[in-house]
């Protein structure tokens, strides 16, 4: 016979076993260590514990009432840990506010990455930011970017822009 706890997640009341309870409180205090220095953070926070509840709904049955480890496993690895979120896997708990600042855009593009995403980039934009997401990109230059607009812009009134 195992402890069972009372806790809310979401608006949702659930029953936990101790063990798979300390399981999923390690799992959200990492997460919150990750996401808690970013300016949307806790809504983050809020949006995974709202999945975490809607996952342990759809798996708790009639015969269970009470969440158990195997179920906690499963829905962490469903929907993965900081390390997964993190782009360059080298996350651990020490050293995260290193590798943030490592990966922010503001350190420069990161040529290598492997993974292509294509977005605007705030902090080095001029309007709205467009040239410096695709610099990274394409894996060019800034300047060699904003340079092609110009003249594609002005190329444009004669009618092949």
């Amino acid at each position: 016979m195992r402890k069972t706890l009372t806790i809310n997640i979401s608006g949702i009341v659930f029953y936990i076993e101790d063990n798979a309870f300390e399981a999923l409180s390690s799992y959200l205090n990492k997460l919150k260590a990750y996401f808690g220095k970013q300016s949307d953070g806790d809504e983050i926070i809020a949006d995974i514990e709202s999945r975490i509840a809607e996952l342990f709904q759809e798996d708790l049955s009639s015969k269970t009432e009470a969440i158990q480890l195997h179920l906690v496993q499963k829905v962490i690895d469903q929907l993965g840990t900081p390390k997964d979120f993190s782009e360059d896997s080298t996350y651990d708990d020490e050293t995260s506010s290193e590798n943030e600042e490592k990966d922010s855009p503001a350190s420069g593009p990161d040529y290598h990455n492997t993974s292509k995403k294509l977005f605007r980039d705030p902090d080095r934009k001029v309007i709205g930011g467009v040239c410096s997401g695709l610099s990274y990109y394409f894996g060019m230059d800034l300047v060699i970017i904003r340079i092609l607009f110009a003249v594609l812009f002005f190329a444009s009134s004669g009618g092949w822009g």
